[in-house]
């Protein structure tokens, strides 16, 4: 199952498309058994379901402010609470720092796999 804002602008072969936001993607998500994302998934989901693996593919080199960086009552990038990812891909050691310090990522998560779009 593909997620998207606008399903209909998105060609998938043999896959399902829902948009997000939606009470099929809430469902959707909450019955998957692993999730793929390259941003935050939560998007209204403050937890995880038991037995859910959740991969974060975040792409990009973290020069904008994210996580607990950012002041109180901006919600971009924010994560609200403690990061539910089980892996996160990172370009290498400045990446992991950041997403250690800024999203209380434990470094047993932190995958060091250089830029999943472009490897």
């Amino acid at each position: 199952v593909w997620a998207f804002h606008n399903p209909d602008a998105h060609a998938v072969d043999g896959a399902v498309k829902i948009e997000t936001d939606t009470l099929q993607y809430f469902v959707t998500s909450l019955r998957a058994r692993a999730c793929v994302t390259n941003s935050n998934v939560e998007r209204g989901l403050s937890f995880k379901k038991h037995g859910t693996v959740y991969i974060n593919t975040w792409r990009g080199t973290p020069l904008k402010k994210m996580g607990s960086y950012i002041a109180d009552g901006n919600q971009s990038f924010k994560s609200k609470g403690k990061n539910h990812f089980d892996a996160m891909c990172v370009q290498g050691e400045f990446e992991a720092g950041v997403w250690a310090r800024g999203f209380g990522a434990s470094s047993d998560v932190l995958v060091r796999t250089g830029l999943p779009r472009n490897e």
